[in-house]
């Protein structure tokens, strides 16, 4: 038990509080939100009863009591922004959730358009170029399409294009060097 206002130290970053929590029955979100169907858009587990103060509410509950309350809120900051999720959500919805918080924030681009198993990284070498890493953590073949400026695949020596369709075999990874 906290006497203090919940949750804890992040409750002006994120400018709400609450002082209840309850187990998530035939609850969802109003309207699905993030567009992920009636079978993904519910709390599970636990779930917050929300109290904005200075943050937007993205989502609230639909249910007769707790639909007074804010399921999802976003609150400005000094110079950032915290997206406050108050419940367990499902994959499919924290994907949509992730994926609102990064174009929210100015970070979104084609890379956030692959998914898991695929997995992208980008960094500067000392020349100054652009080197970008996919790596494959699945025991299957995954097939995508190189969406950046063309380059040398580092490993085998060959050329990408942008727009080309690269493999990577299971468990294998590509680093390309951006032209």
């Amino acid at each position: 038990m906290r006497s203090g206002r919940q949750p804890g130290l992040i409750n002006e970053v994120c400018g709400i509080t609450y002082s209840q929590f309850t187990l998530p029955d035939h609850v969802s979100l109003k309207g699905d939100p993030y567009q992920v169907g009636a079978e993904n858009n519910n709390p599970q587990k636990w779930m917050e009863l929300i109290t904005p103060g200075t943050a937007e509410v993205l989502a609230s509950y639909a249910h007769p009591v707790w639909g007074k309350y804010a399921a999802i809120t976003r609150n400005k900051f000094g110079k950032g922004t915290a997206t406050y999720v108050g419940f367990m959500p499902t994959p499919m919805l924290i994907g949509g959730i992730m994926d609102q918080a990064l174009k929210n924030a100015g970070l979104w681009s084609s890379d956030q358009q692959l998914a898991f198993p695929l997995i992208t990284k980008k960094g500067t070498n000392a020349q100054g170029k652009v080197i970008r890493y996919y790596f494959n953590y699945s025991a299957s073949a995954v097939s995508f399409t190189y969406p950046h400026k063309s380059g040398k695949e580092l490993i085998g020596g060959q050329s990408v294009s942008q727009d080309q369709q690269l493999t990577l075999p299971a468990w294998d990874f590509k680093i390309i060097e951006e032209q």
